[in-house]
């Protein structure tokens, strides 16, 4: 087992500068004897406009070390190719090692540092009325020196990197490096409304967020015994759509809680937008709304009893059609279908925001 040792020191400050502007401050310093030191801010204000409007913003800088995953992984695999004719596979190795390991240091694979970021963010609380609260947040996240996971080198790459494989017994091998800059920007969006209704009270909450991330830069090592290579030898088009696309650039729901005596009704709508995977080919999952729905009865101050069910409409992502195997179909001498597969994976096996386990229901009985 391996301890990451740090040492952190924090320091805050809150003042309100006037009965309508509260400023607050914060400095961080962290020292972690894997990669160094690190020193981090925070600045926030908030101004109350009025008793029904208030601005606010934030400007920060973070950083995220590199996990005991991105530093510590050595595996080795076999994985089946195709031909280059299309014919049969062959079986080769591929490993994934470590930047301290043998084969890095003869590569000049860089040590890995931390991920350091800078954010911003501006936006405005409206109270409606006694029954409606609005908020929107714009924010955008700037992160450089993104850890990611390079594609598999060798195979004719270099012959520098082919010779030195070889003393690993494998035929291509993979690294974490801080490889990309990103940037992020999206807004957040909540609204409340609390009213009582008929005899019970009826509480609704719509949130929805939308957000884009763009890969800015994508380094390679450089002085390296890979050689002279293109970024795209080392990130592919698949690396950074893992970024970009892999998941919904919006997500919009609506919460419905209603009260009446011992009785609570929770319905939940959630909607997940598109989002594309590259898995040799691409494609494009569309938008798929999720329905959860709950309804206790509190017995007494000890016992309660709750039915419900998490999509309950039973609702699946679109099936795959890219990166499958084992499809096709064998017809015998005479033309009767022995086997007909769409594939192993029904569904992506990359992303599936939501899953797809389908429809779950359930019975409960809490005693307290």
């Amino acid at each position: 087992l391996h301890r990451v040792e740090r040492r952190q020191r924090q320091m805050c400050i809150r003042d309100r500068i006037t009965p309508k502007l509260l400023l607050s401050s914060a400095l961080r310093f962290d020292d972690y004897k894997e990669f160094g030191q690190s020193t981090n801010f925070k600045l926030a204000a908030n101004w109350s406009v009025s008793d029904k409007v208030s601005i606010r913003g934030a400007a920060s800088s973070g950083f995220r070390a590199p996990s005991m995953q991105q530093l510590y992984t050595d595996n080795i695999s076999t994985q089946f190719f195709s031909n280059s004719d299309g014919g049969d596979q062959s079986a080769q190795q591929i490993g994934i090692f470590r930047n301290d390991s043998f084969l890095a240091k003869a590569l000049l694979i860089p040590q890995l540092k931390e991920e350091e970021a800078t954010n911003f963010s501006l936006g405005s609380v409206l109270k409606v009325n006694n029954l409606i609260d609005f908020t929107i947040d714009f924010y955008s996240i700037y992160i450089d020196d993104r850890i990611v996971l390079s594609n598999s080198l060798g195979q004719g790459l270099s012959s520098t990197l082919d010779a030195t494989l070889k003393t690993s017994g494998v035929s291509a091998a993979q690294f974490f490096l801080n490889g990309a800059d990103t940037h992020t920007h999206g807004v957040d969006i909540i609204a409340t409304y609390n009213a009582p209704l008929l005899y019970g009270n009826l509480d609704l909450t719509f949130a929805a967020n939308f957000t884009d991330t763009q890969v800015d830069n994508v380094f390679t090592p450089q002085n390296s015994a890979l050689g002279n290579i293109e970024p795209k030898d080392i990130f592919s088009q698949q690396s950074i759509s893992i970024i970009t696309q892999w998941q919904p650039k919006d997500r919009v729901s609506l919460n419905t809680l209603y009260q009446v005596d011992d009785f609570t009704f929770n319905l939940a709508f959630n909607r997940y937008g598109e989002y594309t995977v590259i898995d040799g080919g691409t494609q494009t999952y569309g938008e798929k709304i999720l329905t959860d729905l709950q309804v206790n009865y509190q017995v007494n101050a000890n016992l309660s009893f709750s039915i419900g069910g998490n999509n309950i409409f039973d609702i699946y992502p679109d099936k795959n059609k890219i990166g499958n195997s084992h499809a096709g179909t064998i017809i015998d001498s005479e033309g009767n279908i022995v086997v007909s597969s769409e594939g192993v994976f029904t569904y992506s096996r990359r992303s599936a925001p939501f899953g797809f386990n389908g429809a779950y229901y359930y019975l409960s009985l809490i005693h307290i």
